[in-house]
């Protein structure tokens, strides 16, 4: 058992009063008895943020940066354009209807008509049901969720309307109540979301208010971490900075290969005369710094000055075998 160590404070309270001088031993005990290592901060190791709500102020401008982020890695990082097209594809691509009432007749009839509307359910006539249902998916992995609207269109035909996250209110407005969350109005007395704020996106991403949609003729897929959560946030949260990284180490590792791959040889000089480097080509390296340049010719036989010398460079080394180790620790990480 380790021994508790008194201060000069507690000494002099167990000289005077051995009794008092017990009880603070017992306390300073009970306040380090139950100390747990991972709440002790230090330089290296930070704390958390303050305690708050699943839905903030801050909450609502993280979700906006985040989907920001995770946009522009699906547009240009085939990683996660990869892992969000191949997630739709296995879970969303083949998604069917089967009846099951007592009469086989019954549930061919019903099952040809969903199969039917299932085709055509796209109010803008673009998709079938299987590529909105793949749509909603990504979107729902990278934006952080998707709303589905039921509407009708001009025949009156029931219809399915694809939303995107940033279009459920107004992005450039991070507002937050008890009554209104993220374009979501909340029923006071259940917590439950009564309607949605749906909002026009211009060609110029300017965005105006459209309608107000009660929650019964919506869908909202988002996955929730916490139960007071009412908008999701990009499942590419914790892997945005990892994924950047990578993206980034591979153009650097290419830019270097390439710098290497591109020295044929390089003349040592001994001498100082620079006229005779008056003929070469004049170029500038990575840095901006002034370099000369000869092609090379097939065939051609190189005779040189006395002092100089002529050194081939070795093959590009980079990316190392480390490099790669370090790539896939990036990619478990993801």
């Amino acid at each position: 058992m380790k021994k508790i160590s008194l201060n000069l404070i507690d000494r002099a309270v167990a000289l005077v009063n051995p009794q008092a001088g017990v009880q603070r031993a017992i306390a300073r005990a009970k306040l380090t008895h139950f100390d747990y290592d991972a709440t002790k901060y230090n330089r290296e190791r930070k704390g958390p943020s303050v305690l708050q709500g699943a839905e903030s102020y801050r909450t609502g401008y993280d979700r906006i940066e985040l989907m920001k982020r995770s946009r522009d890695l699906a547009e240009n990082v085939g990683l996660v354009r990869s892992i969000l097209m191949k997630f739709a594809s296995h879970t969303a691509a083949n998604i069917s209807y089967q009846a099951r009432t007592e009469n086989p007749e019954v549930n061919s009839d019903v099952e040809a008509y969903w199969s039917e509307w299932w085709d055509k359910c796209d109010i803008s006539t673009r998709h079938t049901g299987s590529t909105l249902m793949q749509v909603a998916v990504m979107s729902m992995l990278r934006d952080g969720d998707f709303l589905f609207a039921l509407v009708r269109d001009k025949e009156g035909d029931l219809k399915l309307q694809g939303i995107e996250a940033d279009r459920v209110g107004d992005p450039f407005k991070v507002y937050t109540s008890l009554d209104l969350i993220g374009g979501i109005h909340i029923d006071r007395d259940t917590g439950a979301p009564s309607a949605y704020d749906i909002y026009n996106r211009s060609i110029g991403d300017f965005y105006t208010f459209q309608t107000t949609i009660p929650s019964s003729q919506a869908f909202h897929l988002f996955d929730p971490l916490r139960i007071d959560q009412y908008r999701g946030i990009s499942a590419f949260h914790t892997a945005i900075n990892d994924a950047t990284d990578i993206h980034d180490i591979i153009n650097f590792e290419k830019m270097a290969a390439k710098n290497a791959s591109s020295q044929a040889g390089i003349v040592r000089r001994n001498n100082n005369n620079a006229s005779d480097l008056s003929t070469l080509t004049n170029d500038a390296d990575l840095n901006g710094n002034t370099i000369k340049l000869e092609a090379i010719e097939s065939g051609k036989i190189s005779y040189l000055e006395p002092g100089e010398d002529i050194v081939f460079p070795d093959g590009p080394s980079r990316p190392s075998g480390a490099f790669a180790e370090f790539h896939k620790i990036l990619l478990r990480n993801i």
